[in-house]
C-alpha cells in the first residue's frame, strides 16, 4: 500500500474574460514497497517513490481538507476507544 511522504502545490490563475479563477495543482509524493528476488535468490525490498498530480478548485480543496480532518478525528476516536477497552481487560 502506498504511504504519503510529502505534499506540494502550485497556485494557478486561469484568466477568463472578466474573471480570474484560482486553481491549485496538488502534488502528493508517495512511497510504496517493491519486493523482488535477486540473482542469488534473496528477497530484496526497495522503496519506489511516485507522485500524483491533480488540479482542484478552492471549494473542492476545502471540502477535501474537511473530509481529511473528519477521518483523522474518527481514527483518533477509534484509537481512544480501543485503548479504553484494553485497559478494562
Amino acid at each position: 500500500m502506498k504511504q504519503l511522504m510529502a505534499t506540494a502545490r502550485n497556485l494557478i490563475d486561469i484568466h477568463l474574460p472578466g474573471v480570474t479563477v484560482p486553481m491549485i495543482e496538488c502534488i502528493l509524493v508517495m512511497t510504496e514497497p517493491d519486493f523482488r528476488v535477486d540473482a542469488a535468490g534473496v528477497l530484496v525490498r526497495e522503496c519506489v517513490v511516485q507522485n500524483m498530480r491533480f488540479t482542484a478548485t478552492l471549494e473542492i480543496l476545502r471540502e477535501t481538507a474537511d473530509r481529511f480532518r473528519e477521518w483523522a478525528d474518527e481514527a483518533e476516536a477509534l484509537a481512544k476507544q480501543t485503548n479504553t477497552n484494553a485497559e478494562k481487560k
